[in-house]
């Protein structure tokens, strides 16, 4: 008899096709600069598509499609349509990273405007680059609930750094909570309204008010800095609205006839 050999036994077709069909539930993130650079392309072309699509009515193969690469290859970086809406949606608003800034323990008041104009200007930037996303983003809370939770946390996270400023720089009043939460939120209300009329529903004489993405964030910033200071900035801070320093109780005369 021949001597007989050692063979490796072959798993059955089934399990062999159960392993290479195989899919991570979540994601990692890639280690790679081409895996980077996939994610980036992924989520610029969602972020485009959202510009003339509702999230109702984008689909996976219109995200695929648009960012040249195959359905695979987007389940290698992603788990479904929302978790990259999710990611979209945290990237278009960069100027969070100043969040921490903003707390009054580490800004002094003569650097503070400085700090909401950068602030009003990450929010303008991301209104009149997107448009239509900031169109679709306000149409997520009855699209999908997962996503406009995300939405809620930010801006809840938001207006409570800025209710917080406000109760440290006015400790000495012994301001309520809850009105500081409120003025919080009627700030963040009135920036969000102001923008969504000028880049999204563009009323024509918004429009012919102001010339720059940088005016509008500055005059943004003055009535922020108003409405917490009864007063204004610094004189260089108000170009090019001068018009601001005229707003001052001493200026107020009753109507022509009263």
């Amino acid at each position: 008899m021949g001597k007989t050999g050692t063979t490796t036994a072959t798993p059955p077709l089934a399990q062999r096709k159960k392993r290479k069909n195989a899919r991570k539930t979540h994601p990692e993130p890639p280690s790679t600069e081409r895996g980077k650079i996939a994610r980036e392309k992924f989520k610029k072309a969602t972020a485009k598509l959202l510009e003339s699509k509702s999230y109702r009515d984008l689909t996976l193969a219109d995200i695929v499609r648009a960012a040249k690469f195959n359905i695979a290859t987007f389940y290698y970086y992603f788990k479904d349509k929302q978790s990259i809406v999710r990611e979209v949606i945290q990237d278009l608003f960069p100027h969070d990273s100043l969040v921490a800034e903003y707390r009054s323990k580490s800004v002094a008041i003569d650097e503070l405007f400085g700090i909401i104009f950068e602030t009003t200007k990450g929010q303008t930037m991301a209104y009149s680059q997107h448009p239509g996303l900031m169109r679709s983003i306000a149409q997520l809370a009855d699209d999908e609930p997962g996503l406009a939770e995300i939405l809620y946390k930010r801006d809840q996270m938001w207006t409570e750094l800025i209710a917080e400023d406000i109760l440290l720089r006015f400790s000495a009043n012994k301001m309520q909570p809850e009105f500081a939460r409120a003025l919080a939120e009627l700030l963040n209300g009135c920036v969000k309204s102001f923008l969504t009329d000028i880049y999204v529903i563009r009323k024509p004489s918004l429009a012919q008010t102001f010339k720059s993405e940088d005016e509008v964030a500055r005059f943004l910033a003055i009535f922020w800095w108003r409405a917490l200071f009864l007063g204004n900035p610094q004189p260089s801070d108000l170009e090019p609205f001068d018009e601001f320093s005229r707003l001052m109780k001493s200026a107020i005369v009753d109507p022509p006839g009263q």
